[in-house]
């Protein structure tokens, strides 16, 4: 059970860099820079990367 749960999160977050990266390049064709910020997070004291998205066209953070 633990290892489908692995390769359903694995499957997910492809798909997810996938739309980001989409996102990404919508977004710089119509002009707006693009910034991300990795930060660190902790989920029962062990480390989780979260990724924030913003624009300095708007300084709106995503």
């Amino acid at each position: 059970m633990a290892l489908e749960e692995e390769f359903i999160a694995e499957d997910q977050l492809i798909e997810a860099m996938r739309m980001v990266n989409e996102a990404v390049r919508r977004a710089h064709k119509t002009g707006l820079d693009v910034r991300a910020d990795i930060i660190t997070g902790y989920l029962d004291a062990r480390p989780m990367p979260q990724i924030t998205f913003w624009t300095t066209n708007r300084e709106r953070r995503a």
